[in-house]
């Protein structure tokens, strides 16, 4: 095969495969609850065994997952848990909340780390209903990815509704 014709065949898949995605939000339909993803987000079962809910993008290096459980501890000792997972992740140093807010039995926080010589950013979101607690965690890689990204992370994040 002549090396122009592959050199043009990779160059109109890596073309095509870039334009799949549009950005269009899709809604996703639990039982429990519904979220909002862009279509670049794709769901997967690979990310953390005790998720309810995972999603992807390994292009964009851009992460999520929903933690559904019981309510049996109080909402304060409930939060600090689950950051506290973060915490001691041994590959993550150097975790600082960078803002935080509480509304209507739901926390959120926004924390940044370092992953080697890398920055990791997370949204986290803590929900109490009157028997469960629900988190919702997104997270990407480096200052670029953030501030492209963060607009829809913020998005998805705003998008999850727990039905009554």
């Amino acid at each position: 095969m002549n090396i122009k014709l592959i050199i043009i065949l990779l160059f109109t898949v890596t073309i095509f495969a870039c334009n799949n995605f549009t950005g269009e939000f899709r809604d996703i339909q639990k039982e429990e609850y519904t979220i909002s993803l862009p279509d670049w987000l794709e769901e997967t079962e690979d990310l953390a065994e005790h998720a309810h809910f995972q999603f992807k993008s390994m292009y964009r290096n851009t992460y999520g997952i929903i933690i559904k459980d019981n309510k049996d501890k109080s909402f304060k000792e409930y939060q600090k848990e689950s950051i506290n997972v973060l915490r001691n992740f041994k590959e993550i140093t150097n975790l600082l909340v960078i803002d935080s807010s509480f509304s209507n039995n739901k926390i959120s926080m926004e924390l940044l780390g370092d992953i080697d010589s890398e920055k990791i950013f997370y949204w986290h979101n803590t929900y109490e209903t009157e028997t469960q607690y629900y988190q919702l965690v997104l997270w990407t890689r480096s200052f670029d990815r953030k501030q492209k990204y963060e607009d829809v992370i913020k998005k998805v994040m705003d998008s999850f509704n727990i039905k009554k």
